[in-house]
């Protein structure tokens, strides 16, 4: 239930080991989210995946793309250093992610008010309150 900063209610570790022994040996299982030493990739595989997917460990490597200061962000970062998002109202969609704390995570909340208050005001629709944090977000993350 984690990938790509993507959380549930289920980490990566307890799910595997819930879900490897039930079904590895009939389909091949790849696990992914929170993986970042050998150990680990080693312990899924004999616990009988298929693979392991990693991304965010790779975002410091050398070959990466991404920008020198958001390199820079993750080799200061400790793991307590992340926290999840917060979904203000039930009504929007957001999907709960973990991520480095920043002003981004601080003013897409603030757009979660925003947006839920104009709802409570009537001034939009449910259908357009839910675009408009879909927008915010996808915007938020392409531009990050």
């Amino acid at each position: 239930m984690e990938a790509g900063g993507h959380i549930g209610p289920v980490s990566t570790s307890v799910l595997a080991q819930e879900i490897l022994p039930e079904v590895a040996t009939q389909v091949p299982v790849f696990v992914a989210g929170g993986i970042g030493r050998g150990e680990a990739i080693a312990g899924y595989l004999d616990m009988g995946a298929a693979g392991v997917q990693l991304g965010t460990r790779f975002v410091c490597a050398t070959e990466s793309i991404a920008h020198a200061n958001f390199k820079k962000a993750f080799i200061r970062a400790s793991a307590r250093d992340a926290t999840a998002s917060v979904q203000i109202d039930p009504r929007l969609p957001v999907i709960p992610v973990r991520a480095l704390k920043n002003a981004a995570g601080e003013l897409f909340t603030a757009k979660q008010r925003e947006v839920a208050q104009l709802l409570d005001e009537g001034k939009v629709e449910m259908m357009e309150a839910q675009l408009q944090i879909e927008h915010y977000w996808a915007g938020r993350c392409a531009a990050q």
